[in-house]
Parts: structure tokens; sequence; C-alpha cells
């Protein structure tokens, strides 16, 4: 089921190989995609790579934008999160800093999703 026109009542006959068994029955099929208000757009990460998803409501990516912090690699996301009463966004990221590393492996930051930038970053311990 690809999109909704696929939604609908369908008659269904059941055989087991004897014409004299077969059955109907009746399913109803629904098609649903992702809920999204409005004006707001959900965006996704990825433990595999440093960009964010936006998404459509079918579940597809519409755009992509690299997730950056300043002096530090972003090699992976591992959420996304977005705070309702102020409207801010949140990302949990992997990174791959300098020497020495002195960040750890994990940050929970602001994210803007018109730049990908990471602001207000805050260390997550590992392990």
């Amino acid at each position: 089921m690809s999109s909704h026109e696929d939604a609908g009542l369908y008659t269904l006959k059941v055989s087991n190989g004897d014409a004299k068994s077969a059955s109907t029955a009746e399913i109803k099929v629904t098609v649903q995609g992702i809920p999204i208000p409005v004006g707001q757009t959900l965006y996704s990460v990825s433990a595999r790579d440093n960009m964010m998803r936006a998404l459509t409501a079918d579940g597809s990516t519409g755009s992509t934008v690299p997730i950056m912090m300043d002096g530090l690699i972003v090699t992976g996301g591992m959420g996304v999160a977005l705070d309702p009463v102020f409207g801010k966004r949140y990302a949990l990221l992997r990174l791959s800093g300098p020497p020495g590393n002195e960040v750890g492996d994990r940050v929970l930051g602001t994210l803007d999703p018109s730049s990908g930038m990471i602001q207000h970053g805050w260390l997550v311990l590992s392990g």
C-alpha cells in the first residue's frame, strides 16, 4: 500500500485448493502517514551520518541539512526532540572531536534546523 487511494474495503476469497471450502471475508484497509501538525516539520537524524532530515507526511525525506558544531565533527545522531513550550529543537549527537577529545563522544544541544548548527551544547557522559 503506497497511497491513500489504496485505502478502502476489500473482499478477500480464501480457498485451500477446494472450491467447495472457499470462504470470503471483508477487510478494511487504512493507510496512515506520520501525523504532522499544519505548519510544523518533523525532523529525524541517523546514527550513521551527520544529516538532519525533514520528513514528509508519508515518511520520506523531503530535505537534508548537515549538522555542525564549532570545532567538533558530528558523526551521527541519536535523537531529536522539540520543546513544546518554547519551540526549541534539541539533538543528541555522537561526536568525533579534536585530539584529547575533552568533550566526550556524546553531546546534547539546541539545534537550528535551518542551518544545522548546534548551539549551547551540553556534555553527556558515555558509558
